[in-house]
C-alpha cells in the first residue's frame, strides 16, 4: 500500500497494542452469600458500580459474578486497569460493609408491617437503598417473627428512627 496507508495502519495497530497493554483481569474470591449484595435487585448495584468506574464508555470490559446458587466463589473483573481497580475496590467495600453489619429486631405490630413493605415492596426497597440496610419483614399472618434490619449500626439506627417516626 501507499506510505500514508502504511502509516495509518501502523497507528491503528499501535493504538490496539497500547489498549491491550492497559487491560487487566482480576479474580476475587468472594463468599457466594455476598453475590446478591454485589449484583443488587435486577442488577442495579452492579450496573451503578460499572457506570461509576467509567464503564459506560469502555467497550472491552466485563464483570463476571456467578449465580449465588452455583457454588462458585470467583468474581472476575476485566478491562482497563483504572476500571478494574475501581470495580474491585467497590466490591471489597460492599463485602466489608456486609461483614461488619449487625442485625436488629424491631417490635412492629403485625398490622403495621404491610405499611413497611408498601405497594409491591416499594417502601421497603426505598428504605433499603436510602440507608444501605436489608429489611426482612415476616409474611402476612406470621405473628411469631419480628421485623429484622441488617446493616451497619449507624445505618440501622437512622432507618429505625425513620420507620418509627413515619411508618
Amino acid at each position: 500500500g501507499s506510505r500514508q496507508a502504511i502509516k495509518d495502519a501502523t497507528k491503528r495497530i499501535e493504538a490496539i497494542v497500547s489498549e491491550a497493554a492497559n487491560n487487566t483481569s482480576v479474580t476475587l474470591e468472594i463468599d457466594p452469600k455476598y453475590h446478591r449484595d454485589i449484583v443488587g435487585p435486577g442488577g442495579s448495584v452492579l450496573r451503578e458500580m460499572i457506570s461509576k468506574a467509567g464503564g459506560d464508555e469502555i467497550k472491552n470490559k466485563s464483570v463476571d459474578v456467578p449465580n449465588a446458587n452455583s457454588g462458585k466463589n470467583e468474581i472476575t473483573v476485566q478491562g482497563p486497569k483504572s476500571f478494574v481497580n475501581a470495580v474491585v475496590k467497590e466490591i471489597k467495600s460492599i463485602v466489608e460493609e456486609r461483614e461488619s453489619s449487625v442485625t436488629k429486631e424491631l417490635d412492629i405490630p403485625t398490622e403495621r408491617q404491610g405499611a413497611l413493605v408498601g405497594p409491591g415492596g416499594m417502601i421497603r426497597r426505598q428504605l433499603e437503598s436510602e440507608f444501605h440496610v436489608r429489611l426482612q419483614v415476616p409474611n402476612k399472618g406470621d405473628t411469631k417473627s419480628k421485623v429484622q434490619i441488617s446493616g451497619l449500626p449507624s445505618n440501622i439506627e437512622a432507618c429505625e428512627k425513620k420507620i418509627l417516626n413515619e411508618i
